[in-house]
């Protein structure tokens, strides 16, 4: 898993919807994990690595 802070804007369930629907890429909110969890994503990267490459490219693009 890696998890990552987020800008205040793409916080919570907002961030996670943009990022779905925009780079279509699934994480889970940080806040699943607890209150501390606010600003931050949590990606699983079980998975082949071109998959992940491609998942961090979308990010990349939606965050610029």
């Amino acid at each position: 898993f890696i998890t990552k802070a987020i800008a205040e804007e793409e916080k919570s369930e907002p961030g996670q919807e943009k990022l779905l629907h925009e780079a279509k890429v699934g994480l889970n909110s940080g806040m699943d994990f607890g209150p501390d969890g606010e600003g931050f994503f949590r990606m699983n990267i079980g998975c082949p690595l071109e998959t992940v490459k491609e998942g961090f490219e979308r990010l990349k693009k939606t965050f610029k």
